[in-house]
């Protein structure tokens, strides 16, 4: 007796029970993997400037002996700039988290450790306060370290100084990253600058920028420094740079 033949393929009734879930599975994980997948390192990253000496006042010291480069470290709320120079006998950092309220410089000579703690958005130990300066935005741009650079023109209305071009960025996700220098009113990262620290003119220029992750441990601020004064600070940088 013949009977007729049973179909338990794939559309089955009862493999299709079992196979629903899978199927679904399946096109979610698709769906998932074609949205865009948030990369937080693109957040995180170092910038090298290279320092150019436009003055060098000092007196006993060459220009050949002094810093090369300035290094900036920036994560999440947090931002490291740092001048190591003299062979490591001086190196002078700046440490600021908006979140929370820290806006600290560190200096270190030989073995002896200071750090002011500034106020929230005042501009950092060692850095020309610029008066009487104005910021004019040019439609000008050119490329730095990768990156399409504006540029700004900074003017001193009324003083004998010279006027200088800066260039910044807003492709580089750094909040406030001017809040602690002269140049609060730009919202870019800069990438070219002129910096006058006590008796040097500096012009800093990125060379070289490196997304990648950093550890919270990089931007821990140090407890074996001691606190002193801002005057203190600067007197005592005053007379390491004589």
């Amino acid at each position: 007796m013949n009977y007729p033949l049973k179909y338990t393929g794939f559309c089955s009734p009862r493999n299709t029970i079992y196979l629903f879930p899978v199927f679904t599975a399946f096109l979610l994980s698709v769906i998932s993997c074609r949205q865009p997948i948030p990369d937080d390192s693109l957040k995180q990253g170092c910038i090298e400037y290279e320092i150019t000496y436009l003055q060098n006042t000092l007196k006993t010291i060459p220009t050949e002996l002094l810093p090369k480069k300035m290094i900036y470290k920036f994560r999440e709320e947090n931002t490291i700039q740092k001048i190591d120079g003299f062979l490591g006998f001086f190196s002078i950092f700046h440490l600021v988290n908006h979140r929370k309220s820290i806006n600290t410089t560190y200096l270190k000579i030989r073995n002896h450790k200071y750090r002011y703690p500034g106020k929230k958005g005042e501009i950092a130990v060692g850095f020309d306060t610029l008066e009487g300066m104005e910021i004019t935005f040019l439609p000008d741009k050119k490329e730095i370290a990768g990156f399409t650079a504006s540029s700004a023109l900074i003017s001193f209305p009324g003083k004998d100084r010279s006027s200088f071009v800066v260039y910044y960025t807003d492709e580089i996700p750094v909040k406030n990253p001017n809040a602690s220098n002269p140049f609060h009113e730009i919202k870019g990262v800069l990438l070219e600058f002129h910096l006058d620290f006590h008796n040097l003119e500096m012009l800093l220029t990125a060379n070289k920028l490196e997304f990648r992750p950093l550890s919270k441990k990089e931007f821990t601020p140090p407890e074996d420094f001691k606190p002193i004064s801002r005057s203190e600070m600067e007197r005592i940088i005053g007379l390491l740079l004589e």
